[in-house]
């Protein structure tokens, strides 16, 4: 089942202009930003002006995780790449970032059938795009799941119900595998090691499919520890939303209602398609980002400046 466009969806211009615009910033940065800036769950902090303030000390929080559950977390370095200029004046910004969205097609699919058929199209659609891939390293696909939370102490966690995949801008699969299951060419599609899986907290997503599916994901790159090795400075437990921000200046929207709901209902709705395409479809993107950008970025090393625009 197939849906059309979005309202609202980033065209391929303004995604373009994003990446433009980061190694812009890295240029230019390296040249006026001096001091040491954190960064806190969208909220920048500078270092004091005044002599002797401690501010290269970590601040910690509790967060929720948008499920209704708290974990502590440390406030961390912003990469200096990827920092917006800002008066010398300010001391705290809350930043609002337009809400980046999945704006190419959806094929959707709920029976065995119906995935194996969306499997088809996903390798035709795979190989149409081999010739841009560049070098020897495995095609990279955007993949995510969704299950139906537990809310009840001691309720055992419910079966993966989605896997979404992307590898491109015009198309994501999603496949409502609590229903369909997982058909042989998708199983075989996942468990192939030229195809690598990126995405945040990836291999928890492939061990939570190993026990609820008996399925061998190949192949994994972490988006948070490839953000680490290419930005430098301190490591950050990254998440897919906060990395968003930083790469892109968008926000990667997590509604409530979406996020923990029913992902075990008969049809996904609109919302929870949109919802489930746009992660996967991020997840895809910033490792196209990720891929373009030197190690260690923020070092003394400078970005290539011939890809930058003012």
């Amino acid at each position: 089942m197939e849906l059309p466009e979005w309202h609202g969806p980033t065209d391929d211009a303004e995604l373009d202009a994003i990446e433009r615009k980061a190694f812009a910033d890295s240029a230019a940065l390296q040249l006026h930003l001096s001091n040491k800036s954190r960064i806190h769950d969208g909220v920048i902090l500078e270092q004091e002006a005044t002599e002797g303030a401690k501010s290269n000390q970590n601040h910690i929080a509790l967060k929720d995780n948008g499920c209704g559950e708290f974990h502590r977390l440390r406030t961390r370095r912003l990469p200096d790449w990827s920092l917006l200029k800002r008066s010398c004046n300010e001391h705290r910004t809350k930043v609002k970032y337009p809400a980046i969205k999945f704006g190419g097609q959806i094929v959707y699919s709920r029976t065995a059938l119906e995935a194996e058929k969306a499997t088809n199209e996903l390798l035709r659609l795979i190989k149409s795009n081999t010739h841009a891939h560049s070098g020897n390293e495995p095609f990279p696909m955007g993949l995510d799941i969704e299950w139906k939370p537990t809310f009840r102490r001691g309720e055992r966690p419910r079966k993966a119900a989605v896997i979404q995949i992307c590898v491109s801008r015009s198309h994501c699969f999603v496949m409502h595998i609590i229903h369909s299951g997982i058909p042989p060419l998708l199983r075989s599609l996942l468990e192939d090691n030229s195809f690598v899986k990126v995405g945040v907290g990836i291999t928890n997503d492939a061990t939570k499919m190993f026990k609820d599916h008996n399925i061998n994901i190949g192949a994994l790159e972490e988006l948070s520890s490839l953000a680490n090795l290419k930005l430098g400075g301190t490591a950050i437990n990254w998440g897919l939303g906060s990395l968003t921000e930083s790469l892109t200046s968008m926000e990667l929207e997590k509604p409530y209602k979406i996020r923990c709901g029913n992902w075990e209902v008969n049809v996904l709705s609109k919302e929870q398609l949109l919802y489930a395409a746009t992660d996967a479809y991020v997840s895809w993107y910033l490792h196209q980002i990720l891929k373009r950008i030197p190690e260690n970025s923020c070092g003394d090393e400078k970005p290539n400046q011939a890809n930058a625009i003012a």
